[in-house]
């Protein structure tokens, strides 16, 4: 329903969509397992983003959440998203196959 309704949502200007222009996520972030780690797990994002975001590619990377969630923050231009909640190096940076 969300997906079709952001799709409906056309520009006068240029046709584009509400989807074209920006991005939104489904995931779960309750963890995997008995140690409810939040690495390598499933998240799908629709829309483009304006063309930053990739699309219709399956990414195997085995990222804590919070590396995805900055990589949705720097495709929409957010800058206090860098590096989101980071705890460590590990945690931090973007996931670069995500952009075009």
């Amino acid at each position: 329903y969300l997906l079709k309704a952001l799709s409906n949502y056309k520009f006068e200007n240029n046709g584009k969509t509400l989807l074209d222009y920006g991005a939104t996520t489904f995931f779960n972030s309750l963890g995997w397992g008995a140690n409810h780690s939040r690495t390598d797990l499933p998240h799908i994002v629709a829309g483009s983003a304006n063309g930053l975001l990739n699309q219709g590619q399956y990414i195997a990377a085995p990222v804590p959440t919070n590396k995805f969630l900055s990589s949705i923050g720097k495709a929409m231009g957010v800058a206090a998203t860098a590096d989101f909640n980071a705890q460590n190096d590990a945690q931090k940076g973007i996931i670069e196959q995500m952009f075009a």
